[in-house]
């Protein structure tokens, strides 16, 4: 065998040899994959006698002798492509308006009507999809099949002249009085917490329950996106799906129709919607950018006729803790309050509360038991957990209009707790106080989701963190993620 052959340098060829399996009981020997070495593997002898693997091209991302793989991740390759995708649209929408081809100056994801940037991504990034307003990127078959449709009469949007397969999408600041009065988030609050996220007609009531829980803490709703520019109508989603995160530019284009539950509200989107709409679109935009992501496509960079819309796809039911895990890179699980003692339950969540999400729900035949009148049709998320005057409580967030504690703040919670400057969140917003016991009996079902790829995003008087959150900037790239716009 040459030395060209063997791959490794003229020193090293003669200390090299192949391996032959050792018997049984002389032990085995492992390369830095952990598995053991298979006979006829290239093997360097030590001066001590000792055998060494050589490594082999495939192994290269491998950490040599250490038995560790590289964790590769296009996280910074997805921040620095969207800023550059972002900046490459508005520019295009400037030049484009000052041709007078595009009257509003504002982006629309359709190749048909916007030409295309040749933002075409990287070998491990996606590039920019097409997802224009039409049919085919809501239902599921590519049009409006009545007898073949789970859709709730108010989740199919209004038809045009035909009234079959022309649906009406409008810009979402169309819904406003003026364009300067609609944000991506409220900028001006001094509150804790985004707000309620409404269900709009679609039964995705697990993927509310998701965004609710992410409300509570608005660093990690701004952490959605990697960047915006309102006026040009182009936002840049940040999600994690299939252990990768993805880049999904959308513009404010939504299906209208009926979403009301009483069917008299016309002409309001049918995607979820913040209860400051339309001033805020974060929870539009996010729905939009999580059908889009579930549309399945027959080419990854156009429109083709197998294209069978994802909007409808979220119709239906899914799981809590999978839709935590696509919008925050999380890991994501449930568990059952019986399976845990009330203080014990309480400690996991109270040392856990600054980096984990919670969802909550009800258990409806023990509150029926009891005549305790909790909401569960609303999302009801954990907000925090405190040790106060030698008991222990939890901070329940409703998503319900109204308040819904079912008179449990009022018979076990101290009026200082519920009055604590320390803890700003208030009732009208929809928080109420219980304590452990209360919540271990009246609450049944948990999903939790820990925030391992988000930072610190935790709200006032919280435990301090468990342990340091480092994550250096990227080479040539200072910017937090979701935070840049351009100028």
């Amino acid at each position: 065998m040459s030395t060209a052959d063997a791959g490794y340098p003229p020193d090293d060829l003669d200390n090299t040899k192949v391996y032959a399996r050792p018997p049984a009981d002389h032990g085995m020997a492992f390369g830095p994959d952990g598995q053991p070495l298979q006979a006829g593997t290239t093997v360097k002898v030590e001066k001590d006698g000792s055998v060494t693997p050589q490594i082999q091209s495939h192994q290269k991302v491998e950490l040599h002798d250490q038995g560790w793989f590289h964790a590769e991740s296009n996280r910074y390759e997805q921040e620095e492509l969207a800023k550059i995708h972002l900046s490459a649209i508005s520019r295009a929408v400037v030049e484009r308006q000052q041709a007078g081809l595009c009257n509003d100056g504002r982006w629309i994801n359709d190749p048909h009507e916007f030409p295309d940037l040749g933002l075409t991504g990287t070998v491990t990034s996606n590039p920019v999809i097409p997802f224009p307003p039409n049919d085919k990127q809501y239902f599921i078959s590519g049009k409006y099949m009545p007898k073949e449709s789970h859709l709730r009469h108010t989740a199919v949007p209004n038809f045009g002249h035909n009234g079959y397969d022309s649906s009406t999408w409008m810009r979402l600041i169309d819904f406003a009085q003026h364009a300067d009065a609609v944000h991506l988030f409220d900028e001006f609050s001094v509150k804790t917490h985004c707000g309620r996220v409404l269900q709009g007609a679609l039964d995705n009531g697990y993927f509310v329950e998701a965004l609710q829980a992410i409300a509570m803490r608005p660093k990690l709703v701004k952490q959605l996106f990697y960047g915006w520019n309102s006026r040009r109508s182009c936002y840049i989603a940040r999600l994690f799906k299939h252990g990768t995160w993805m880049r999904v530019e959308v513009d404010d284009y939504v299906p209208v129709g009926r979403p009301g539950r009483d069917g008299a509200d016309e002409n309001v989107p049918i995607c979820c919607r913040s209860e400051q709409f339309p001033n805020v679109l974060w929870p539009c935009l996010i729905e939009k950018a999580y059908a889009k992501i579930h549309t399945l496509r027959g080419s990854p960079g156009a429109i083709t006729e197998e294209d069978c819309g994802g909007w409808e796809a979220l119709n239906g039911g899914g799981k809590t803790e999978e839709a935590l895990a696509d919008l925050t890179g999380g890991v994501a699980g449930r568990f059952y309050t019986h399976d845990v003692s009330p203080d014990r339950l309480f400690i996991y969540i109270y040392e856990l509360q600054r980096d984990t999400l919670f969802v909550c729900r009800p258990n409806e035949e023990i509150c029926d038991l009891y005549g305790v009148r909790l909401n569960s049709y609303y999302p009801n998320v954990v907000n925090r957990a405190v040790q106060w005057e030698g008991g222990l409580y939890i901070q329940i967030f409703c998503g319900a209009p109204g308040v819904f504690d079912g008179g449990l703040q009022d018979i076990t919670v101290p009026y200082g707790l519920v009055h604590c400057e320390d803890y700003p969140e208030k009732t009208e917003d929809g928080f109420f106080w219980v304590n452990h016991n209360d919540f271990s009996q009246y609450f049944k079902e948990i999903f939790e989701c820990r925030l391992v790829n988000s930072g610190d995003v935790a709200i006032p008087n919280m435990p301090p963190p468990r342990f340091e959150t480092v994550r250096p900037p990227p080479t040539g790239f200072g910017m937090p993620p979701g935070m840049f716009t351009p100028s």
